[in-house]
């Protein structure tokens, strides 16, 4: 098995037990930063589309226009 081929499930539990429990914490919170910037860059993209709609289709959402800025000018990292 070269170096580039996928570890097979099994391999990848047994290494990952061996890892000290610093690494697991390491990979813990690298794992949950991805998440957090995955969200936060889904947010940012969903705003910005909320502002471009029009009106016709805020009214098929039952969103006013108003309701359509205030959320779009919200940060990224707020919920």
């Amino acid at each position: 098995m070269s170096r580039y081929d996928t570890v097979p499930v099994p391999t990848l539990r047994r290494r990952l037990a061996a890892w000290p429990s610093w690494g697991r914490r390491c990979l813990a919170a690298a794992t949950a930063l991805a998440k957090t910037i995955s969200s936060w860059r889904e947010r940012s993209r969903s705003r910005h589309l909320l502002a471009t709609l029009d009106d016709h289709l805020l009214r098929d959402m039952g969103v006013s226009r108003a309701e359509a800025w205030r959320e779009s000018d919200k940060p990224f990292w707020m919920p």
